[in-house]
């Protein structure tokens, strides 16, 4: 049999072609309807996230209006505000903004105790879902009315009988040119750390810090308070920063063993050096672990020592975490203690 075509008959054409036209039309309509729908969202938007205020003297309470507005097409909330810092205060209302209006964070920097170019930033959280976030930032320079150079007193290390020069740092005080500040007083209330006035004045000082000799071994934080009149701000502190070695320095100050394996004893060297004006003699060397043992050889008559300490892999029944004590002649650092590590591997 012969195979035969079929062709729907002219009229019937004519008809099934506007009815898929009008299919498309109906889904097109509903396409765009369903998009216009899912799109409906807000967004935040900022002509000018960044206000900078110039120069201002310190103490000054800078203020500006940040204006958010909301450029999408549903209501914009505003979570919440978060500033930078405890010196920098904000406020926004919490009620929906809705397409096409704005709103206004206000934004408060107060200066007291900052000088020179500063840059402050509070964050917003919005339902913006593309941008979530948005950083608004102040920036300027501030004046202040006392100059301090330097601006900290800092010894990096400093020897416990170091010499008063050694022991000393020079700072100065100026009042801004032009501002009616004037220095009263510059005090300190450590014992460790005391002020020699070398030029006065009430627009101009001169001073020598200096750290007493009977300061402890370690870091020392402090600081001097310089009382204004005539000023913004009623003081400004100046800290002070030191680390104070003692005259007995160990290298390394820690020996480690690593994993602690086999039946070899396994022997580590530190080097103890006299730092000071005086000589100091090692009386003892002892640990309180019996897988530990220590001794000592002199390099140097009362300046320097090498330490040597052994461990008995064999005496070892846990991790090791000791230390070796270095008794001394010293009045002011009678002992030094040099930490002793090692891994004790898991027994099978």
């Amino acid at each position: 049999m012969s195979r035969r075509e079929f062709r729907p008959a002219d009229g019937a054409l004519s008809a099934l072609i506007p009815a898929q036209s009008a299919i498309v039309w109906i889904l097109s309509l509903f396409f765009l309807a369903s998009s216009a729908f899912s799109e409906a969202k807000p967004k935040l938007s900022v002509a000018e996230s960044v206000f900078d205020f110039g120069t201002v003297t310190q103490g000054t309470k800078v203020k500006h209006d940040f204006v958010v507005k909301n450029s999408g097409d549903a209501d914009l909330i505003i979570q919440r505000v978060v500033a930078a810092c405890g010196c920098t205060a904000v406020s926004a209302s919490n009620e929906p903004i809705a397409a096409g209006k704005d709103t206004v964070i206000h934004v408060e920097f107060d200066t007291g105790g900052f000088s020179g170019e500063k840059l402050k930033t509070v964050r917003v959280f919005s339902n913006d879902s593309e941008n979530p976030s948005q950083l608004l930032t102040l920036k300027g320079t501030i004046e202040a009315d006392l100059t301090v150079e330097p601006r900290s007193v800092f010894f990096e290390e400093l020897l416990k009988n170091a010499a008063e020069q050694e022991r000393t740092q020079i700072v100065e005080l100026r009042t801004r040119r032009g501002s009616k500040a004037k220095i009263d007083t510059v005090k300190s209330f450590s014992k460790y750390v005391a002020v020699k006035e070398l030029e006065g004045g009430e627009t101009y000082r001169k001073l020598a810090v200096t750290i007493d000799p009977s300061a402890p071994v370690g870091e020392l934080r402090d600081r001097l308070i310089v009382g204004l009149s005539s000023s913004r701000e009623n003081s400004v502190n100046i800290p002070v920063f030191a680390v104070i070695k003692g005259q007995l320095a160990l290298r390394p100050n820690q020996l480690s063993f690593g994993v602690i394996e086999g039946s070899k004893k396994l022997t580590r060297t530190a080097n103890l050096e006299v730092l000071g004006k005086n000589t100091v003699g090692i009386l003892k060397v002892k640990t309180n672990d019996p897988a530990v043992s220590a001794i000592y050889k002199q390099v140097q008559a009362g300046r320097k020592y090498v330490l040597e300490v052994t461990i008995d892999p064999q005496l070892v029944k846990r991790d090791l975490r000791t230390s070796v004590e270095i008794l001394t002649d010293s009045k002011e650092e009678e002992s030094v203690s040099l930490n002793v590590y090692g891994i004790s591997p898991p027994k099978l």
